[in-house]
């Protein structure tokens, strides 16, 4: 998939509404790429939940935890009309950004697309929240070892999304 190359790991801007977890010591991360098109927060969020890779993780977790989700609700998230959406709740939408919380609060992940002169820059981060009553020793363990298929995943889910905007 040669557009994964495009997707770049980049700091994460003071006004991203995940920094609050950076700023609080937690593992962020932010991946960026650009698309010479203007694209809305809500074509953003709509195109992410709907690629064929975020749908296979749909899938497996609508067997996992009984969390089914469909294309349907990812529009309605996209246009801010529910909070809930497969394993996770929204925990800030505004029209430039989303922020999302898994079920058990262990997890954040962040969409934000930005225009510019140029077209829109896609960002997408995650949080791993270190702190508090749901993350024991071998959570953090677990996700130390799974650190680079992490960023490989979070790469390619951007990428995906960057490509079937493209598209659009």
């Amino acid at each position: 998939m040669w557009f994964i190359t495009k997707v770049k790991q980049v700091s994460l801007a003071r006004g991203a509404l995940l920094y609050r977890y950076q700023q609080s010591g937690d593992y962020t991360d932010c991946f960026c790429c650009s698309l010479p098109q203007a694209v809305t927060q809500a074509q953003l969020v709509a195109a992410f939940y709907q690629t064929w890779l975020f749908k296979l993780e749909r899938h497996i977790l609508a067997v996992a935890l009984k969390q089914a989700s469909d294309d349907a609700e990812a529009v309605a998230l996209s246009r801010q009309q529910t909070t809930r959406f497969s394993a996770w709740r929204v925990e800030e939408q505004n029209t430039e950004q989303l922020l999302m919380a898994d079920i058990e609060g262990r997890t954040r992940h962040w969409l934000m697309a930005d225009h510019h002169d140029a077209g829109t820059r896609l960002y997408f981060g995650s949080a791993v929240i270190k702190g508090g009553p749901n993350r024991s020793t071998l959570a953090r363990f677990v996700f130390s070892l799974l650190g680079g298929f992490h960023i490989l995943y979070s790469r390619l889910l951007l990428a995906a999304a960057a490509k079937k905007l493209g598209r659009a």
